[in-house]
């Protein structure tokens, strides 16, 4: 990626891994040894610099598959690994789903929506690390406030597995 005209992150490259057609589980498939010797063959292909320099990718964006992450990282030992926005998601959400089990399904809707929302914003509207902070204590210090005032079980179970799910979304 460079930094283009407006001051925006252009990818200069792109690399699609995939697995074999009789593949049962496509994470599954993938060599790590293979993968690693591809991105070498690349690397050693993009030559060097004026200065003698190899061809060096500070950041790369990828999925959360680890022998693709193991290969970019043995070939780049200095690369930054950045988690595609649709597993960011994916794994969120289904760490928020898993917070939630023990809630009825037809109980679920209003928190899903509701930390559905925060999420989508931490994703594609907030840019700063204040400002995601921010947005976090306030979700969270709503869902301790609710959990106080209201004195009807199930949402006060409801509450405590949202507030439970938040703290452990912070360390994510």
């Amino acid at each position: 990626m460079v930094i283009g005209y407006k001051n925006k992150g252009v990818p200069v490259a792109q690399i699609l891994f995939t697995a074999r057609k009789d593949a049962k589980a496509v994470h599954a498939d993938y060599n790590s040894k293979l993968l690693e010797d591809l991105l070498g063959h690349w690397k050693r292909g993009m030559g060097k610099n004026t200065c003698s320099e190899e061809f060096s990718v500070s950041v790369a964006i990828t999925d959360n598959d680890t022998r693709k992450r193991f290969a970019l990282k043995a070939t780049w030992d200095g690369v930054f690994l950045i988690l595609c926005r649709f597993h960011t998601w994916q794994a969120w959400w289904n760490g928020l789903n898993r917070s939630l089990q023990l809630v009825p399904n037809h109980k679920q809707h209003v928190l899903h929506q509701r930390l559905a929302k925060l999420l989508m914003k931490l994703l594609k509207d907030i840019t700063t690390y204040e400002t995601a902070i921010t947005s976090y204590n306030e979700e969270l210090l709503y869902f301790k406030n609710v959990k106080q005032t209201v004195h009807e079980p199930l949402i006060q179970k409801k509450q405590m597995l949202v507030s439970s799910f938040l703290p452990t979304f912070k360390t994510t």
